[in-house]
């Protein structure tokens, strides 16, 4: 598994005291096609484009069909 994203990290409260903390990689990073709600893995490519043209709150992408239709 090769980390894309070695200084970031989700961290979710679980309890008082109790944490949990993934760590981001090619391998654990998915977003939801706005088209269909079809789960679409999120590459080091997609993640370039947020963090150079983007951001995380409104980049989305599209499955590869519902890319197609809006060609």
């Amino acid at each position: 598994m090769e980390t894309i994203l070695s200084n970031f990290y989700l961290k979710y409260k679980l309890a008082e005291g109790v944490e949990i903390r993934v760590e981001l990689t090619e391998d654990n990073v998915f977003t939801r096609c706005p088209g269909c709600g079809a789960e679409v893995q999120v590459d080091e490519n997609m993640l370039f484009h947020v963090y150079t043209q983007g951001d995380l709150y409104s980049t989305n992408f599209y499955c590869g069909e519902c890319g197609l239709k809006a060609r």
